[in-house]
């Protein structure tokens, strides 16, 4: 069907007709003018507003786009035959005549009758084939309803009809029994033709699988879950909730257990296993509750007194022991759990062997370790100013013998000319004069050689001649002869270290050669060679930091400092007087005792 303009038709028709000529509306009775021409006219009905028809005149066309009267473009001679036919109906209606052939006789042609009626709509059918159904029942709908239980493959209809241009959608509202299907072409809208595009493919099913899990109650580590049919294992850190990754398919048994314990834990598992039915599995229960703890103990013998040992447990729990007898570590175990006791720091010039030391905790509390200590070796360093290097010696404690150590010399800096060892005999300093540094290192506890500390040498001031170390074994001195002033330092107790501390170098007197820490109090002492000096400076227990208290008058050229046990009394060597100083207290000497010539270095013994 297809619409056609008058204006058109009208332009089309007077490119080929002649000018019609006089002519009267009506048949009236006369005598006929040679060549006179009648005109073709009716009436037409029914027309829809909007559409058009097409009649044809002896082959010519008329365009009419309302209803009334018409009159048709041609014009003819009385005795010639016309014939009148719907050439181009309107959309959607079927359009007859009345009265549309006959013979022209002596008027107007004014009785043919066109009356145009709407067509039925048409509807047409939803379908397509389904391939690869193999038993159960697949339900379609189109559109979201019409339902369309299927049974066997091949070529399928949908019961409702749609009209033209009318959207279409094939979707599956149930799968058949085993087996999955899905629609390609499915939608669309309907063509002015029956639709036969939708493909339905079915293809056997994946067994549905599905989830295995629970709780997890009391959890205060990680504990390692293993599900046996599936054959995970999974480690869980957290209470709450809980599923495995790894899923079952309905109708498949399932078995939970746990693989691994939490550390200081114990976990149980109820509702562990059954058989998976067609829901997610989450009824498992894991509850974790604390393990008893059992203390960690035993003895120590031979410690000298005054003197400590430091244990540890499984290299963390460290426990410091000053006294001979039982001992206790802080932290418990659990049964089950590894003990592991090592020395971590020795007593001064002492040697402690751990028996007994390692096992696993059964049930009660750990009572037979056993560390006995004995002398350790003793060993000597002497700082060899030309050699530029350390000579170390194992000392033989029963005679005093001295054997150089596998190894020695170790080198050092530029000119060493004081060496200074830790209060523990862990570490030594030298103090390399022409270096300016100072040269660390670890003692070897059983052999003595000397290893070098990671960043030694350390600077130090203008040349360095003496290192001395505090009693606790937490701040170095060095004084700078050429500098003027001491250098202070704070000890890595764990590995050695020397950090230069917060303001320092501090002020001394003249070419300071010597400094030394008095052993029972927060005091250092630094000799000073040219100004015939010593100054004397307080630490600061926390920060190592000196501050200077005073200078005192010594003899001429204060070359050594020593102190007697309790610290009460100072010497100092004055090697142009040929004397030695002694003071109660900073800025008081007693007396003056003659010595022989150019004394150098004094030292003080006792029983």
């Amino acid at each position: 069907m297809y619409h056609i303009r008058v204006a058109l038709l009208v332009a089309f028709l007077m490119s080929g007709l002649l000018a019609a000529c006089g002519g009267g509306s009506g048949g009236a009775v006369g005598a006929t003018a040679p060549g006179q021409k009648y005109q073709i006219t009716g009436s037409l009905t029914g027309l829809s507003a909007g559409d058009s028809l097409a009649l044809s005149v002896n082959g010519q066309v008329l365009g009419i786009s309302q209803n009334g009267g018409f009159t048709t473009n041609a014009s003819f001679i009385s005795g010639a035959p016309y014939a009148v036919a719907v050439k181009a109906e309107p959309a959607g209606e079927t359009c007859t005549i009345a009265n549309g052939s006959g013979t022209v006789g002596t008027a107007n042609v004014t009785n043919i009758q066109v009356a145009c009626t709407s067509n039925p709509a048409q509807t047409f059918t939803i379908g397509g084939t389904v391939s690869g159904m193999t038993s159960g029942t697949l339900v379609l709908q189109d559109n979201g309803g019409d339902n369309l239980s299927i049974t066997s493959g091949g070529a399928f209809t949908f019961a409702k009809a749609l009209f033209n241009q009318a959207a279409y959608d094939v979707t599956i509202l149930s799968q058949p029994t085993g087996q999955t299907c899905t629609v390609s072409n499915g939608s669309g809208t309907v063509p002015g033709a029956n639709v036969t595009a939708p493909v339905v493919t079915c293809a056997a099913s994946s067994p549905q699988t599905f989830s295995i899990g629970g709780a997890i109650v009391g959890l205060s580590g990680s504990v390692a879950l293993q599900e046996a049919a599936g054959g995970s294992v999974q480690t869980f850190t957290a209470y709450g909730p809980f599923a495995f990754s790894t899923a079952l398919a309905g109708g498949a048994g399932y078995d939970v257990t746990v693989a691994t314990q939490p550390t200081g834990q114990t976990c149980a598992v109820s509702g562990g296993s059954g058989t998976v039915g067609t829901s997610n599995v989450n009824s498992i229960t894991v509850s974790c509750s604390s393990n008893p703890a059992y203390s960690i103990g035993g003895s120590v013998s031979g410690l000298n007194s005054g003197a400590s040992v430091a244990l540890v447990d499984n290299g963390s729990d460290t426990l410091a022991v000053s006294t001979n007898g039982a001992f206790t570590f802080a932290q418990p175990l659990p049964s089950g759990s590894s003990y592991n006791i090592t020395v971590s720091v020795e007593p001064l010039h002492q040697v402690c062997a751990v028996t007994n030391g390692t096992g696993t905790v059964n049930g009660a509390g750990v009572t037979s370790i056993a560390v006995a200590c004995t002398a350790g070796p003793q060993y000597a360093y002497v700082a060899n100013s030309n050699g530029a290097n350390v000579s170390a010696y194992r000392i033989d404690a029963s005679t005093g013998a001295l054997t150089p150590i596998a190894g020695s010399p170790f080198p050092a800096g530029s000119d060493p000319n004081s060496v200074a060892i830790s209060p523990n005999g862990a570490f030594a300093y030298v103090a390399n004069s022409v270096g300016a540094n100072v040269s660390a290192y670890r003692i070897d506890a059983s052999t003595g050689a000397l290893t070098p500390i990671p960043g030694s040498p350390f600077a130090a001031g203008s040349y360095p001649y003496s290192v001395a170390i505090s009693p606790n074994g937490a701040f170095a001195y060095v004084a700078n002869a050429s500098g003027g002033n001491v250098s202070a330092y704070r000890i890595d107790a764990s590995t050695g270290a020397l950090t230069p501390i917060p303001g320092s170098p501090f002020a001394a007197g003249i070419d300071p050669i010597f400094v030394a820490v008095q052993p029972t109090s927060n005091l250092v002492f630094a000799a000073n060679y040219l100004g015939d000096s010593v100054s004397g400076y307080s630490i600061n227990s926390s920060t190592g930091a000196l501050t200077l208290l005073g200078s005192t008058a010594a003899g001429s050229a204060p070359n050594s400092i020593a102190f007697n046990p309790t610290g009460t009394l100072e010497f100092v060597t004055n090697a142009n007087s040929n004397t030695v100083s002694v003071y109660p207290e900073i800025g008081t000497a007693v007396l003056s005792f003659p010595t022989g010539s150019n004394p150098s270095s004094v030292a003080i013994a006792w029983p």
